[in-house]
C-alpha cells in the first residue's frame, strides 16, 4: 500500500516536525517520534514520495530541517521527481498520453528530461500557482483566429484552418514544433494535396497517433456549415475523406472532437463529436465513429484510396448538457470534460463529463472554489492526469474578454485562479501548442477586435526567456513515377 491512510499521514507529519530537533520539538513523545521519523526515511522512494506528497513545498522545507537525514533525502532529485509525479500524475504533464500498445515505427522516441528547471524548482513553481505569460515571437504567418490544433503522438502539433480579419476562411495546414532546447517555435506548412479540405473556420481537430482528424467548420465563401470528416497523414502530407455510410451529424462549427483508443491493437479507434451550432440551431448531441485499426496505423501514400467509408452512431446518453457551441473540451484517461460555451441567449460556465469507454450518461461536475466566468472561445488543456488548464475566452453576450487563467483539480474538484506575471492575456478562438513547461498560445482574436499571429508562452514550471518564432521552408517530397488521380 503506497498511500497512507489520513490517520497515518497525520501521525507521520506530526512525527516529522515534533520530535527530531525541529521547530516543534520539546516536550512530549520525542523518542517515539524520532523512531517514526527514521522509519519514514527508510521507506522506499514511492512510499516516501506518497507520504511526503501531503506536504506543500514550504512544509517540505521544514521537513528538511528536522535532521541531517531528512536534509539529505530532501536534496535527492529522484525524490523530487517522484513528488512531482505524485502531484501531477506524470513527469511530463503536457506530453501526449502514452500509446496503449507499442507505437508504429514512424513514432519518435520519448525524451527523458527534467524540463527547463530541476524537479524541485518545477514543483515549487507549480505549488505557488504562478504563471509567467510572455511573448514567444510573431511568425511570418497570416493573423488568424478560429483555427484549431491537435497534438500528435510525437509531441508536435497540427494547426488547421481559421479566419482572417476580413472573415475569409483559411485552408492552410501547419505543423508546429516547440523546441525548448532552441527556445523557438518552428512552423512548417504542410504541402498541398488535391484531396485537402476546403478552407474553413471553427472546425474540430483531434489526433490519433500520427494522424490528424478534422470535422465540420464554416466555409465562409459560400456560408456553408460543412459536414465532412477528413484524416491527414502527417508523415506523407496526404488527406483522406471519410465518407458516412449512414446517418451523420449535421454540418456545424464551434463543436469539439475527441479521440480514444482501447488497450489492445484489435480495439477500434474511436472519435467522439459533441455540440456546436449552425444557422438557427445549437446542438448537444454526442456522436461516435469507430475506425478500422489500420486506418490509423498505416500511413497514406499515393496508392491509398482517396475516400474510406465510416459509420456514424448517435449516442443516446442520459443527462445531456444544455445545448452549446464555442465550448472547450479535453480527454483525461477515458473521461471527456466539457466546459463553457453558449447559445444565443446564454453563456455557460458549467462543466460536464462522460466516460467514453461506457458513454451511457453525462455527469455534471459540481465544482468548488471561484470557477471561471461564463465564456466561449477558450481552451481546456490537461496538465498531467490531475489538472485542467482553462485559458482565454470571452462572454458571448457582453463581449467582454476574459483576462484570467484557471486550473481545475480533478481530484478535489476545485477551481483555482492562477497568479499571472506578465501582460494580461486576452485571446479568443486561439489554439494551444503544448511543451514541457506549459503551452504556447498561437493567434486568436485580441481585445481590440482584430486577429493576431503573436505567440504567447504560458509557463507553469519554468522561466525561460528570449523565445523566437521560425518558419521552416516546406521540403517537397519526391513522388514515385506512377501517379494516381484521386477518385
Amino acid at each position: 500500500r503506497f498511500r497512507p491512510t489520513p490517520r497515518e499521514a497525520k501521525v507521520q507529519r506530526s512525527a516529522s516536525f515534533g520530535g527530531v530537533g525541529g521547530a516543534g520539538s520539546g516536550t512530549g513523545n520525542g523518542g517515539g517520534a524520532r523512531v517514526m521519523h527514521h522509519d519514514l526515511l527508510a521507506l522506499p522512494d514511492l512510499c516516501l514520495a506518497s507520504t511526503l506528497g501531503y506536504l506543500d513545498v514550504a512544509e517540505l522545507g521544514n521537513f528538511a530541517q528536522t535532521s541531517v537525514e531528512a536534509r539529505d533525502v530532501s536534496s535527492r532529485p529522484d525524490l523530487w521527481k517522484a513528488l512531482f509525479v505524485h502531484h501531477l500524475g506524470t513527469a511530463h504533464p503536457f506530453s501526449p498520453p502514452p500509446h496503449p500498445f507499442p507505437p508504429s515505427p514512424n513514432a519518435l522516441p520519448a525524451v527523458e528530461r527534467a524540463g527547463s528547471r530541476p524537479w524541485r524548482l518545477r514543483l515549487q513553481r507549480w505549488c505557488e500557482r504562478d504563471v509567467l505569460v510572455s511573448s514567444a515571437g510573431v511568425p511570418a504567418l497570416e493573423p488568424r483566429w478560429l483555427h484549431r490544433s491537435a497534438t500528435l503522438g510525437d509531441g508536435t502539433s497540427v494547426v488547421f484552418g481559421g479566419q482572417r480579419d476580413d472573415v475569409a476562411s483559411l485552408g492552410e495546414t501547419l505543423r508546429a514544433t516547440v523546441d525548448t532546447a532552441k527556445s523557438s517555435v518552428e512552423f512548417e506548412r504542410v504541402g498541398h494535396d488535391p484531396g485537402a479540405p476546403l478552407p474553413r473556420s471553427a472546425a474540430a481537430v483531434t489526433a490519433l497517433g500520427q494522424k490528424a482528424i478534422v470535422f465540420g467548420g464554416l466555409f465562409s465563401a459560400a456560408s456553408i456549415f460543412t459536414d465532412q470528416l477528413y484524416m491527414l497523414c502527417v508523415t506523407s502530407n496526404r488527406w483522406q475523406l471519410l465518407t458516412p455510410q449512414s446517418d451523420a451529424p449535421l454540418g456545424r462549427w464551434g463543436h469539439t472532437l475527441a479521440s480514444r483508443r482501447g488497450g489492445a491493437p484489435s480495439d477500434p479507434p474511436e472519435l467522439f463529436l459533441f455540440g456546436g451550432s449552425c444557422a438557427g440551431m445549437t446542438f448537444n448531441d454526442l456522436w461516435r465513429v469507430r475506425l478500422p485499426p489500420d486506418a490509423v496505423d498505416q500511413p497514406l501514400n499515393p496508392l491509398s484510396p482517396a475516400t474510406r467509408p465510416v459509420a456514424w452512431e448517435m449516442i443516446a446518453a442520459a443527462n445531456k448538457p444544455p445545448e452549446r457551441g464555442g465550448h472547450a473540451s479535453c480527454v483525461v484517461g477515458d473521461s471527456l470534460f466539457v466546459f463553457g460555451g453558449n447559445t444565443l441567449e446564454q453563456t455557460h460556465n458549467d462543466m460536464f463529463t462522460i466516460d467514453l469507454a461506457d458513454p451511457r450518461a453525462w455527469k455534471e461536475v459540481h465544482a468548488l472554489g471561484a470557477r471561471p466566468s461564463p465564456r466561449i472561445g477558450h481552451t481546456l488543456t490537461p496538465v498531467g492526469t490531475k489538472f485542467l488548464l482553462c485559458f482565454g475566452g470571452r462572454n458571448f453576450l457582453s463581449q467582454s474578454f476574459c483576462t484570467d487563467t484557471f486550473i481545475f483539480s480533478l481530484e478535489s474538484r476545485v477551481w483555482e485562479r492562477l497568479l499571472i506575471h506578465g501582460p494580461a492575456p486576452t485571446r479568443v478562438g486561439h489554439c494551444v501548442l503544448p511543451y514541457e513547461d506549459g503551452v504556447v498560445v498561437y493567434g486568436g482574436l485580441e481585445s481590440r477586435g482584430h486577429p493576431t499571429a503573436e505567440l504567447l508562452r504560458v509557463d507553469l514550471f519554468g522561466a525561460q526567456r528570449g523565445w523566437r518564432a521560425v518558419i521552416k521552408p516546406h521540403q517537397r517530397q519526391r513522388r514515385p513515377q506512377q501517379r494516381v488521380q484521386p477518385h
